[in-house]
């Protein structure tokens, strides 16, 4: 199991939203610019927890994610636009006899594969498998900076 540290930044109605900074991985994967794309803050991930008493806005919290839920995660960004490419070149190519059928496919792949992406943001994330387990508290309440955790990604918060 893979463990993130973070901190907590919102608690309201029963959820909280925890920062965690992007993994050691990150740097050495070669799609982590479709990641960071969208400015300096994205270089963090953002977790939606249900609320567990006891923990304050700044406490930093150490999080167990499985990772066979990560490998599916990574297994449907990335090979979902592989199989949706096959199957919509060869349906159109094959089964309906479209003429320019390679232009078609890959609109069709764009399309499908934002609807993936949708649906199963909103149906994965609900499954008890994808969602985060919290294992430590570290009771800061006194605005830590995030920038800390980045610096000492080998922090264990107290369990």
């Amino acid at each position: 199991m893979a463990r993130e540290t973070g901190k907590v930044t919102i608690i309201k109605n029963g959820w909280m939203e925890v920062k965690v900074p992007s993994g050691k991985g990150c740097a050495f994967c070669g799609g982590k610019t479709a990641c960071t794309f969208s400015g300096p803050d994205s270089a963090y991930r953002n977790f939606k927890l249900l609320y567990q008493s006891g923990i304050q806005e700044g406490d930093r919290i150490t999080l167990e994610i499985r990772e066979s839920a990560q490998t599916l995660s990574a297994l449907i960004i990335f090979g979902s636009p592989i199989i949706l490419f096959l199957a919509s070149y060869l349906l159109l190519n094959n089964y309906f006899r479209i003429p320019n059928s390679e232009i078609w496919s890959v609109l069709a792949t764009a399309i499908s594969y934002g609807i993936t992406l949708f649906l199963s943001n909103r149906w994965l994330t609900r499954l008890p498998m994808f969602q985060p387990r919290i294992i430590g508290i570290e009771n800061s309440g006194n605005g830590t900076n995030l920038e800390e955790i980045s610096l000492n990604p080998n922090h264990q918060a107290n369990t």
